[in-house]
């Protein structure tokens, strides 16, 4: 049941963002529905602080009523029933699954309606408080002069449309908030008595009667189930085996033959087409992850494909001759073949055992095909269960058969989860350092530290798993069930949850790498990192909220609710005066990058094509579109914070407050702020660069608010003001990219052969291999020393960093 209903929700994860889009006739449909229902003719109504507060009730109904209050009185009675229905459903307190249902999805439509109308009426309000405004002020009372009557007739309608629009704001407030209490209560319920039946204990099985009865009645259901094809062909008379055998026979075969051909040669069209050989050269991660998809595709949703099929043809054939038992065998049966045969499939194709240089998760070889192994048996496990159950769907369990099942159940769950869960199966390899004559293998590589939030979460599923045995053994079947089967479900929505992820975050990486993207945006290698970085963080909480919506129910938590929850979660919350959203977030940084984009082509066609054709010299030309770039930043630094519902008013006074503070001597360390964040932003130096400042030169470790620090060759630590290194020259010798000339001093004593010595210096040069070939190095004769003859080789390298090597 958690299945179906999960399904049956998973496009509305889709409309979270719609919520706002409610209509006051969002009731009409499901109100029929609803004149059916218990309670809804029940006027009287149990006092209940907690549950059912009748004096929001009332509110609601008293001010809600009549036409002359700007809400259809037609909306308003429909939430006024509505919330006696609900009201009534609560204070029966039996958990109803259709009933909880459909009283969410009332109570949902009602939030909808309710809000549709609060921006209605902000609307108007926004509309006619301008107007309002426009109109010259109110004469005081003791005034002997007298309004013109147009004006006052005029300042009468605005201020009543007003106050209309601010009542009907005010009670569209609390309808959301009446609305939102009772959907947490009927919500409450259902796991009140989710609770109730968790806590319910049976025999534990290693008692007698759990023994005896027990493995007796399991045995007995087993073997139920085995012969219910038999027993239903027993059933039937000789004329209807006759007839099944002839017409269903033949259109299973023409439907098999049919389905499997087809299948068979689509699959062989995509693994030739797209698949691991079709690709020749480096692999990259997106072709990998295409293969991937293509595999699972191939090996996986085909075969479903004809596996459902078939299902449906013999549901519908034995639809005349066939009984509820065969066909709950029949469903679960085909259900758990499709999820062995999908989990096996996604398996291999993120795993590649076979082919590493396509593996999806950087595993070893060994570590690659263990947990596709050992993923295929929990999910043949998972199946074995599920068809079980559904075979049995509808008979009566007693406790006693309960308790094995549970045990056994959790058992074998056990035995596939916990081996997964060694820490040596998820060490992943580091994809940096090549393998000796393979750039894709996962052998001969270092292995990447392993994190502790992995390590924290295999720890938390195997006490998950362990406690899920230990409740079996001590008789709470159904809370041993419940944990086992939420936490095998939350493992694969987590898994496919996480793969989706990574592709996420791959595309993003791909889509700034690439260099008409980088030019549109008009930002280098490090600028599209940074962006590369914020970007793929903006994701993972969307995917942390898609995760938690998705196993959301199989732990006892409603949909609707969570689906509530994210909504929320992404439409914002307040802190203060100031909403925090995720959507803003978005938007906000969208914004900024379009209005960057526009600013960068308008300048590129201001310095190539406007300015050229103009008498302004080329320093001029530059320092105007430079300038028109600045000003674009800023704009778009300004648009963004306000699509972030921050009010600029407040950072003026916070601006205020610190030229107060600048002013009375903090002009030094504000200098360096604002130096550091120009470093950061405008980023002439960065981490890992080679600069020279003064007499110092090193390497880059940190830089911070205050100050910046780099070590010396000679492994000592200079921390230099940021100030100084934006009001000071300075070379940075790895700024653009690694590449750079070296000089090396040599001398020979006199009566050398010149020639011969450039020819010596010049071939040990080309035979370094630090040193590049193109351009080629070079001898230059220095002049006559003191007691030699002074040359100098000059050559290039790519990485300045071990320029000393050649040295």
């Amino acid at each position: 049941m958690q299945i179906a209903r999960l399904m049956n929700h998973i496009p509305k994860i889709i409309m979270v963002g719609c919520l706002l889009l409610g209509a006051p006739f969002a009731l009409s449909p499901a109100m029929a529905q609803l004149t059916s229902l218990p309670g809804l003719t029940s006027t009287a109504q149990k006092t209940d602080g907690e549950r059912t507060p009748k004096a929001a009730n009332s509110a609601v109904e008293a001010n809600a009523t009549t036409e002359e209050d700007g809400i259809p009185a037609k909306l308003t009675a429909e939430w006024a029933r509505t919330f006696k229905a609900a009201a009534s459903y609560v204070e029966a307190g039996q958990a109803v699954a259709a009933e909880t249902e459909l009283y969410s999805e009332l109570l949902h439509d009602v939030v909808k309606s309710a809000e549709a109308l609060k921006v209605s009426a902000t609307m108007v309000l926004a509309e006619q408080q301008p107007l309002l405004d426009a109109l010259p002020p109110p004469l005081a009372a003791d005034s002997t002069e007298s309004e013109p009557e147009q004006v006052a007739k005029l300042r009468k309608n605005l201020t009543a449309k007003l106050d209309k629009a601010k009542s009907n704001i005010a009670s569209a407030d609390l309808v959301i908030v009446r609305a939102n209490q009772l959907a947490a209560n009927v919500a409450g319920i259902e796991r009140q008595e989710l609770a109730t039946q968790l806590n319910q204990r049976q025999e534990a099985p290693w008692s007698f009667t759990a023994l005896g009865k027990g493995v007796s009645e399991f045995s007995s259901a087993v073997l139920q189930v085995a012969s219910t094809p038999e027993t239903w062909r027993q059933s039937l008379s000789p004329e209807q085996r006759a007839e099944f055998a002839k017409t269903s026979m033949q259109m299973l075969f023409g439907i098999l033959i049919g389905a499997v051909l087809i299948g068979f040669l689509i699959r062989m069209f995509l693994i030739r087409r797209f698949g691991y050989q079709s690709f020749g050269g480096h692999v990259t991660q997106a072709r990998r992850l295409g293969a991937a998809v293509v595999r699972a595709v191939a090996d996986g949703l085909i075969p479903a494909a004809v596996i459902a099929i078939l299902y449906y043809w013999s549901i519908d054939a034995l639809a005349s001759t066939g009984d509820p038992q065969l066909a709950n065998v029949i469903t679960g049966g085909t259900m758990g073949l499709m999820i062995v045969i999908l989990a096996y499939a996604g398996l291999s194709a993120a795993l590649a055992p076979n082919y590493p240089a396509w593996r999806l998760v950087p595993l070893t070889d060994q570590a690659a095909r263990a947990v596709r192994n050992r993923g295929a048996f929990f999910a043949l496990v998972a199946a074995a269960d599920f068809f079980l159950w559904t075979a049995l769907e509808g008979q009566e369990k007693s406790p006693e058969f309960m308790t094995i099942y549970a045990i056994v159940t959790c058992g074998f769950r056990a035995l596939a989860i916990l081996p997964l869960l060694r820490g040596r199966l998820w060490r992943l390899v580091d994809e940096t350092t090549p393998a000796n004559g393979e750039a894709n293998a996962s052998t001969d590589r270092p292995m990447k530290k392993r994190s502790v939030f992995w390590a924290v979460a295999r720890i938390v599923v195997g006490l998950a798993t362990i406690s899920a045995i230990i409740a079996g053994g001590l008789g709470y079947a159904d809370l041993a069930l419940f944990m086992a089967r939420a936490l095998s479900w939350t493992l694969v929505i987590v898994g496919a949850v996480f793969l989706l992820r990574g592709a996420a975050r791959e595309a993003i990486q791909a889509f700034m790498n690439s260099p008409t993207i980088r030019t549109w945006l008009g930002i280098g290698p490090d600028g599209a990192d940074t962006l590369t970085y914020w970007c793929q963080a903006l994701l993972e909480p969307v995917f942390l909220i898609v995760a938690a919506i998705l196993t959301a129910p199989f732990w006892g938590f409603s949909q609707r609710e969570m689906l509530t929850f994210g909504g929320e979660l992404l439409q914002g919350f307040k802190v203060g005066d100031v909403t925090i959203s995720l959507i803003g977030i978005g938007v906000a940084i969208l914004t900024f990058i379009v209005i960057v984009v526009v600013t960068r082509a308008l300048q590129r066609t201001l310095l190539n094509s406007l300015l050229p054709r103009t008498r302004i010299d080329v320093g001029a030309q530059h320092s105007l579109s430079t300038g028109f770039g600045y000003i674009g930043i800023i704009l778009a630094a300004i648009i963004s914070v306000s699509a972030l519902g921050i009010d600029l008013s407040n950072l003026a006074i916070v601006a205020g407050a610190l030229s107060v503070g600048i002013g009375f001597g903090l002009q030094s360390i504000v200098n360096n702020f604002v130096s550091g964040l120009i470093l950061l932003i405008e980023r002439p130096i960065k981490v890992g660069d080679w600069i020279v400042v003064g007499a110092q030169q090193g390497i880059v470790k940190r830089i911070s608010i205050r100050a910046t620090e780099f070590e010396t060759f000679d492994r000592a630590s200079v921390i230099i003001p940021n100030s100084e290194l934006i009001t000071n020259a300075v070379i940075n010798r790895t700024h653009k990219d690694t590449h750079g000339r070296v000089e090396v001093p040599i001398g020979v004593a006199y009566g050398t052969d010149t020639r011969k010595v450039e020819a010596i210096l010049a071939e040990i040069a080309m035979a370094h291999p630090e040193v590049l070939s193109t351009p080629e190095p070079f001898i230059v004769f220095k002049g006559f020393g003191d007691s030699s003859l002074d040359f100098e080789v000059r050559c290039y390298t790519a990485n300045n960093l071990r320029g000393l090597r050649i040295s």
